[in-house]
């Protein structure tokens, strides 16, 4: 909060009400290209969290508009969970 503390008290004399959040990420993957029947696609590489072991996986498709609700009920998304790479 002292790092916005500036912007903090500004909103706060325009009657903005404000919350302050800290956030951290971690790199577990990397995106490339692997190429499948002749065709590059787009990739992600990282180590599976649960035993370590390399793979690389296809993300899917990014649809041009967001699906209907039947879509999320429906699919049955299953995501790898990948181990933090070494610094």
């Amino acid at each position: 909060q002292q790092l916005i503390q500036d912007a903090w008290q500004n909103a706060a004399f325009e009657g903005i009400s404000m919350d302050c959040l800290g956030l951290a990420s971690i790199q577990a993957t990397q995106s490339g290209l692997i190429e499948v029947n002749g065709e590059k696609i787009p990739a992600l590489r990282g180590n599976r969290l649960s035993d370590g072991q390399p793979l690389t996986i296809y993300p899917g498709e990014v649809p041009a508009r967001l699906p209907g609700q039947a879509f999320w009920q429906q699919q049955g998304f299953q995501f790898e969970n990948f181990r933090p790479q070494v610094m």
